[in-house]
């Protein structure tokens, strides 16, 4: 008789209502705290992941609406991470999240909204 071998597909985790509630918390947050200090989020259909980056002199966040949540908060903190800390308003889980992004992307100067004030305002040549 042939030995029968039987796989067993990855089980998948499904988070709970209680998690899920804690990351659409958590990236209203980072939302928040980015749109103070003057970035602007784009949430759309794109082709794309969406990220990071500057637009006639302006910091754009860019999230698909197709994300998952935890990918979102990702992102968003990634962009905090960017800032000075100083300029934050966070929660202590939000905080330890965008200070360990940080320390990860050791050779990144934070972007200290004062100058980026002063170079939005700089005469163009």
């Amino acid at each position: 008789m042939a030995d029968v071998i039987v796989g067993c597909a990855p089980m998948r985790t499904t988070k709970s209502t209680a998690q899920m509630e804690d990351e659409a918390k958590l990236r209203s947050e980072l939302e928040a705290a980015l749109c103070e200090l003057g970035v602007r989020i784009l949430k759309g259909k794109f082709s794309g992941k969406g990220g990071l980056g500057r637009y006639k002199g302006r910091w754009i966040v860019a999230l698909d609406y197709n994300l998952p949540e935890h990918v979102k908060v990702m992102l968003l903190a990634k962009a905090a991470s960017m800032f000075d800390a100083g300029s934050l308003k966070l929660s202590q889980e939000a905080q330890a999240l965008v200070e360990r992004l940080r320390t990860d992307e050791k050779q990144i100067k934070p972007i200290s909204m004062e100058s980026e004030e002063s170079e939005r305002n700089k005469p163009s040549k």
